[in-house]
């Protein structure tokens, strides 16, 4: 069985565990702090970008779904076990649509929401418009006026779309977000790419026009 994540294949699936375990994480990035998690494990994921795998757990304290990389599991304890485990999985695979890579969010967060408006020339261009519909994880897409697409979708983290968004680059008119931090991250490049490439400084400097 393969996901429809697009940077997911969920080709590796655990077993039947009706089971709530508590899995020993190391941290990889920060101090290598070790935190502990008590959850119920519903699937094996496995990234298409890098090759990591991650361990889905759905943890009822935070009523939430958590993503932990294998590589940082330390240890796992067998708790008891775990009666609503079809309608907890049946819940996974509603919310697995809202994910664009490997987070469900942060604890507190709800559906962050991305509009972009684009200039595609659907007659010269097919192929944008194509992969648009391919890679936009079901957003919705509008044509709006003659070579204008709205293109709109709501993920758990947008943080995690910012990669395919900046490739659009050049065809992007306007781009607006519910989470404002991710929208500086690729205002602030491209700010930064037209002070290297476009400026008019870097221009004489080159001595072109």
């Amino acid at each position: 069985m393969t996901g429809k994540i697009p940077f997911f294949s969920s080709n590796i699936i655990l077993s039947y565990i009706p089971w709530r375990i508590r899995c020993s994480c190391k941290a990889l990035r920060q101090s290598g702090s070790i935190s502990s998690q008590s959850g119920v494990p519903l699937k094996i994921f496995v990234s298409t970008r890098t090759g990591r795998r991650y361990l889905c757990l759905y943890l009822p304290s935070l009523r939430r779904f958590h993503n932990a990389r294998l590589d940082s599991i330390l240890s796992i304890t067998l708790k008891e076990p775990w009666d609503d485990y079809e309608r907890t999985y049946e819940a996974l695979l509603a919310n697995i649509k809202r994910c664009w890579g490997v987070t469900f969010g942060s604890g507190r967060s709800r559906l962050e929401t991305i509009c972009l408006r684009l200039s595609i020339d659907e007659e010269k261009e097919p192929y944008v418009l194509k992969r648009l519909y391919r890679e936009g994880k079901g957003g919705e897409i509008l044509k709006i006026r003659e070579h204008e697409y709205l293109y709109t979708g709501a993920f758990f983290d947008t943080n995690e779309l910012l990669s395919w968004v900046k490739s659009f680059t050049g065809r992007i008119l306007d781009i607006q977000e519910t989470c404002e931090p991710a929208i500086l991250k690729v205002t602030r490049d491209w700010e930064r790419m037209y002070q290297m490439y476009c400026s008019e400084e870097k221009e004489e400097t080159n001595g072109t026009v």
